[in-house]
């Protein structure tokens, strides 16, 4: 199925390249994520891992913005299903303001991907 997807969008399946670099270890060298965060990101890599036989690597041949704009786009409507499903008023009003965060990176995002185009 992601095999058929990712041909689909145009995106191939990862690949890795003398380049590649694994992206879990450099992200928690460069950025103080939370031990919550780190914990989940290991989780979701060993996932990945078993999955598709690799980790997430840099110069994979895929376009990581793209694939970035996706993800996010999906969250949104994950994080709105909560807010549908949500009985409680305050947990309602939490996650639409996550989801207005979400909104005003996926279209800042967005723009940085149409100046790219706009600059090739």
């Amino acid at each position: 199925m992601a095999d058929q997807e990712d041909a689909r969008l145009g995106q191939q399946m990862p690949s890795v390249s003398n380049n590649s670099t694994a992206i879990l270890p450099w992200l928690i060298e460069h950025y103080e994520l939370s031990k919550q965060v780190a914990d989940l990101l290991r989780q979701r890599n060993a996932i990945g891992l078993q999955r598709y036989g690799t980790v997430l690597m840099s110069y994979n041949g895929r376009d990581a913005l793209q694939d970035a704009i996706e993800e996010i786009a999906d969250s949104i409507q994950y994080l709105a299903q909560v807010v549908i499903e949500s009985y409680d008023r305050q947990r309602k009003l939490a996650f639409m303001r996550i989801i207005a965060k979400q909104n005003e990176t996926l279209s800042y995002l967005l723009q940085l991907q149409s100046n790219d185009r706009q600059a090739i």
